[in-house]
């Protein structure tokens, strides 16, 4: 089952299509659509977030909300046509970082005026790794431009994330552009892993994916133990792998720039083999290019100074960093904020998410306070909010009802479940205890659209961070075989204070 654009589009009510090109600033050049459905308008309006450089606008996303009958706002964030654009640019910096998500939420809700002859009843915010850094952004610096934020692991501490994109590309691909690690090695790497975690009581017995992905150091260096003693890499490969999974150090001071690669994330969805994508270093390296003002044919990745070039990248802190844990406008202004991310993330890899989780309960005065506005869910089994795995595929509102929506998930885009969530949280007052998770039988080759005529692979409760959700007894596809553990998931902060921003 594929994903079938003019089918989709075929499948909607009729709606209005506006698209526009905003210039905010000499070198801004932010593409915008507006999508309006006729007749089945539910009186919401949701800004819908982007992925990776987001250099074009995703009609995607746009079909996933029209779906659902909202009033959509989409936008490029003033990347493309191309990402060497953002060279020696701040109008890009801060179209990328947040202005363009302002800019197309404002002239978005005006637009919507001028046609309901009424504003939205309720405004939403939706967003997946781009987006997720864009609905934090929002959050923090324009509290009143959404009742309510949906944010899927955010890439934010966005040029210390880049930074650990080139430490994992200086040590999973030779000079030369060959791989340092084959496909059966990663993937063997991922089971001794995954086996650790399961000798440890994660998750339910026959799990084939992380729970609670948090390790000591200790524990770290016992599954290393274990790769060691399986001795089918050689000194060199164990060196650039114990590298990968400790992360970016500074080489002067020692101090760690940001955490370190997932344990038992090696073979999944953007695992040790993403550096094999076609044009991975040219999708996930821009801000770093653009720190060092290099263009992607002169940039040499290998010759990156994690000392000098890190500090270069602070020029666009202030723009992409999206890392103030000062919500408290936010909050005052009656503002809900629900955050995810995937035990098995790779790409932005959770203890960063978790630590900002962290400083934010730290600065509203403990959990009971931030969870009145704000609450995060660690999502078992699920890598780079791409679904497809063995672990939990669809989350939802806590009855575990699945709207037929759910057979078309545009995930990175578009989650029908999360959204409906927020929506019970904003307009009925129903904070969500925990998330229902959904593993399906099938998915589509993507990974991102469910396959419903073939089942459920099991459902669970997603317990809001940092209470865990641990398995007690019986059939571990149910929901009934699980219970809440409070405080049983714990973050360690992974990276040096020098590079902590969320002040």
């Amino acid at each position: 089952m594929g994903i079938d654009y003019k089918t989709a589009i075929a499948g909607l009510a009729p709606f209005y299509r506006i698209a526009m090109t905003v210039k905010a600033a000499p070198g801004s050049h932010i593409l915008m659509e507006v999508w309006l459905p006729e007749k089945t308008w539910t009186g919401r309006s949701v800004m819908i977030g982007n992925n990776g450089s987001a250099m074009a606008v995703s009609h995607l996303a746009l079909i996933g909300a029209l779906q659902d009958n909202f009033a959509a706002f989409h936008c490029n964030l003033s990347t493309g046509p191309d990402m060497d654009r953002g060279l020696n640019s701040p109008a890009v910096w801060a179209d990328f970082g947040w202005r363009a998500t302002h800019l197309t939420t404002v002239i978005g809700k005006q637009i919507v005026e001028m046609f309901y002859g009424k504003v939205a009843d309720h405004n939403y915010f939706y967003g997946c790794s781009t987006g997720g850094q864009q609905a934090v952004s929002a959050a923090g610096l324009f509290p009143e431009d959404f009742d309510g934020i949906v944010a899927v692991a955010p890439a934010f501490s966005r040029t210390y994330l880049h930074i650990y994109f080139v430490w994992n590309c200086q040590n999973l691909i030779y000079p030369d552009g060959s791989f340092v690690f084959d496909s059966a090695e990663v993937q063997k790497l991922s089971e001794i892993s995954i086996a650790y975690f399961q000798s440890r009581g994660d998750g339910a017995p026959g799990d084939g994916f992380v729970t609670n992905p948090y390790l000591t150091e200790a524990e770290k260096e016992e599954i290393f133990a274990r790769i060691k003693a399986a001795n089918f890499l050689s000194e060199e490969k164990l060196e650039k792998l114990w590298k990968v999974y400790q992360g970016p150090v500074n080489p002067r001071t020692g101090e760690r720039i940001y955490c370190g690669h997932a344990m038992g994330a090696e073979g999944g969805f953007m695992g040790l083999d993403i550096v094999k994508i076609p044009g991975y270093t040219y999708e996930f390296l821009y801000p770093v290019r653009w720190a060092v003002n290099q263009k992607f044919a002169d940039f040499d990745l290998f010759a990156f100074d994690f000392d000098k070039d890190t500090d270069k990248t602070l020029v666009l802190a202030k723009d992409l960093n999206a890392d103030s844990a000062d919500l408290d406008a936010f909050r005052k202004a009656g503002g809900k904020l629900i955050m995810t991310s995937g035990a098995m993330d790779a790409v932005v890899p959770e203890p960063n998410i978790s630590c900002y989780y962290d400083k934010v309960v730290e600065k509203q005065g403990g959990i009971e306070n931030t969870r009145e506005f704000f609450r995060y869910f660690l999502v078992p089994g699920m890598s780079h909010s791409i679904k497809g795995g063995t672990g939990i595929d669809y989350m939802g509102t806590m009855d575990g009802e699945i709207p037929l929506s759910a057979g078309y998930i545009p995930v990175a885009k578009w989650d029908a479940g999360l959204v409906n969530v927020l929506i019970d949280w904003v307009e009925n007052k129903n904070a969500p205890e925990y998330i229902m998770g959904t593993g399906f039988n099938a998915m589509n080759s993507t990974g991102m659209v469910a396959d419903l005529g073939k089942g459920i692979r099991l459902q669970r409760p997603v317990y809001a961070y940092p209470d865990e959700t641990v398995y007690v007894e019986g059939d571990t596809s149910l929901p009934t075989s699980f219970a809440k553990k409070e405080g049983g998931l714990k973050a360690r902060e992974p990276r040096g204070k020098r590079y902590w921003k969320y002040d």
